[in-house]
Parts: C-alpha cells; structure tokens; sequence
C-alpha cells in the first residue's frame, strides 16, 4: 500500500504574523467591521465605539493606514474633516 505524500503546512512568515497580529488586535475587528459597511469620519467611528479611547482608535487607524488596509482621506471642508 502506498503511504500519502506528506506536505508541508502553510510556510507562515514574520510577514504574516504581523498582518495577522494587527487584524485581531482589540479595535482593528470593529474599526474595519463598521469601514466595510461605509466610509466614516474619525468621530463618527469613535460614537460608534463608545468603549474605544481617542488614542487607541488613532492608534490602530495610523497602523492600518501605514500597512495600506485602510486609506485616509482630507475633506477639504471648513473644519476640515477626515475620512477613513
């Protein structure tokens, strides 16, 4: 009887684990949950998240910013407003 051929599992790089590590931190879940269903202002995300920190919701948007999973937009309104 021929045994099965045995193949690697997923080759996971530091690439991935940081992708992944960002994606299931504690705000990246609901943040890109609610800029699935529409582009939203960075108040309106934090109404939305009443139990997220101004500072950690800036904190997580700069980081998926960075790593290009969201964009940031400048409305050129008076006040200017910002758009992820």
């Amino acid at each position: 009887m021929e045994t099965p051929a045995t193949h690697p599992g997923p080759l996971i790089t530091d690439q991935h684990r940081e992708l992944l590590s960002q994606l299931l931190d504690t705000w990246s879940v609901p943040i890109l949950g609610l800029l699935c269903e529409r582009p939203m202002r960075f108040n309106e995300l934090r109404r939305a998240i009443p139990a997220v920190t101004q500072k950690s919701l800036t904190t997580t948007l700069r980081r998926l910013e960075r790593n290009g999973i969201v964009e940031r937009r400048v409305i050129t309104t008076r006040p200017v407003a910002i758009q992820y």
